[in-house]
């Protein structure tokens, strides 16, 4: 079997035997010109699968990448393929958003496949990550600290998005594409040192395999996959843990059951700890290892030992628990925690402010109107109305959390979130990606889909609170 059939049946096998593509697929593929993204769009072209490609010039090279712009244009029409480009000035958008560059530009790159995903109705987004890029994000993620998470790299699969390169490396990719004598363009900022990333690509890897062990990268890759393996059943472990160690109040407060926590392992509570923390602010940013381990330490601790954490959160030891509550007087964490409210709390419905919703590239706003007979209550699934006086707490948007549940009759029937979804037949890889509008573990939204009926607007209604997705 020569060079160029050899490469093709591995990734062939590699994206089938993960299950990445399947016939009646519609995918948007990211194409920079450069060598990945090239060798990505022959190989998906060949699959006959229907495609829509996507340039993003980032406005930084000038000419030269305008020459890239160009070249995929051409190169997409010379195979029958739609090509959508988009333009940004990736320095302007990064000082504006206070992002290094490469944060920038991976943002902008998203919103622009799914602005794309949407307008063509795809359902799959494909990117050319190699075993290289996973090799290097490892090393990355080890250097600045990372966990398990970190050392499993790059997903070859993430929700809707497929890398089907990930079982090829740099070195595999150029001599494929040389031995049919394909063109592709080389990025010059791939090789400035001023970018952490391509340090690790230009002098670290090299040394590595010159120097160490020339499969140097295969390994590391193997260590990633069995990384993930590990954290997907731990995760698996935690979310079945929860109901038995965990509760929630009525005033939505979490309670650890200090017996049921001390006879699990170490790592299983300090992911179980991170897991509620999760829940309870939807996210875990600026939460750090010694928070984590703080809390875990409250077990061994006497009663009413405190422990401050960011975002105004406070954990406090109980008799038989430990309760983690956002205490807002915490002054210690004033700031942080209003920076966390601005992100997924709404305080104000009648601010004009807007909400990005990137899973729907749209935005979420609000209004409060006062209830007045003639109203007609809006029959879609992208106006909802709610009875405002039936709201009991700070309503946030976020994605879904253990112990969500959302009312289906006026008669108070409750169905946990993780049902309704199954009983709606909702792809078990995208249900934590859902934006939800959400009263405490009450999910008043599951926006774009199903609203609570324990919010309906009737005769004994005075204000209505209007969510509009546009």
């Amino acid at each position: 079997m020569n060079v160029i059939n050899k490469f093709e049946k591995k990734v062939k096998d590699y994206i089938y035997s993960n299950e990445m593509i399947n016939s009646n697929d519609k995918i948007v593929v990211g194409v920079s010109g450069g060598a990945d993204s090239i060798c990505l769009l022959h190989l998906l072209n060949k699959l006959k699968i229907p495609l829509i490609a996507v340039h993003i010039n980032h406005c930084i090279r000038g000419k030269e990448a305008d020459e890239d712009e160009r070249y995929v244009v051409d190169t997409c029409g010379s195979l029958g393929i739609v090509c959508k480009v988009f333009r940004e000035k990736i320095e302007d958008i990064a000082k504006e958003k206070k992002l290094t560059e490469e944060e920038a530009g991976r943002i902008v790159r998203y919103n622009s496949f799914r602005k794309v995903m949407k307008e063509y109705s795809a359902n799959k987004i494909a990117v050319a990550h190699n075993m290289n890029d996973n090799a290097e994000t490892v090393l990355f993620n080890i250097f600045r600290g990372s966990g398990m998470v970190g050392i499993g790299g790059i997903k070859p699969q993430n929700d809707d998005i497929i890398r089907p390169l990930m079982c090829v490396t740099r070195n595999e990719i150029e001599e494929y594409l040389n031995k049919q004598e394909i063109v592709f363009k080389n990025d010059r900022t791939n090789f400035e040192e001023e970018y952490t990333r391509n340090k690790i690509r230009l002098n670290i890897l090299p040394y590595v395999e010159e120097n160490i062990n020339k499969k140097a990268v295969k390994h590391m890759s193997d260590m990633a996959s069995m990384a993930r393996d590990t954290e997907d059943f731990i995760n698996d472990y935690v979310k079945n843990l929860f109901d038995k160690v965990v509760v929630i109040d009525e005033n939505n407060v979490y309670h650890l059951d200090v017996k049921a926590l001390s006879n699990e392992k170490k790592i299983i509570q300090k992911k179980l700890v991170r897991y509620v923390i999760n829940c309870i602010i939807s996210r875990l940013k600026d939460i750090e290892a010694v928070h984590i381990d703080d809390i875990v330490g409250l077990i061994n601790k006497q009663v009413g030992k405190k422990i401050m954490l960011p975002y105004g959160l406070v954990a406090i030891k109980e008799y038989t628990a430990i309760k983690i509550i956002i205490d807002k007087d915490n002054k210690s964490n004033e700031n942080k925690e209003k920076k966390a409210e601005a992100a997924f709390e709404i305080l104000d419905f009648n601010d004009k402010k807007s909400y990005y919703i990137d899973y729907y590239d749209a935005y979420l706003r609000f209004r409060i109107i006062k209830n007045k007979k003639g109203l007609i209550i809006p029959k879609n699934n992208y106006t909802k109305w709610f009875d405002y006086g039936k709201i009991n707490n700070i309503v946030k948007i976020r994605n879904r959390c253990q112990g969500d549940f959302i009312q289906l009759n006026r008669q108070g029937g409750k169905k946990k979130l993780k049902d309704f979804f199954i009983d709606s037949k909702v792809d078990k890889n995208i249900r934590d990606r859902i934006p939800l509008l959400a009263d405490g573990s009450h999910v008043m939204w599951v926006i774009g889909m199903r609203s609570s009926e324990g919010y309906l607007v009737d005769e004994n209604t005075e204000n209505i609170l209007e969510v509009c997705l546009d």
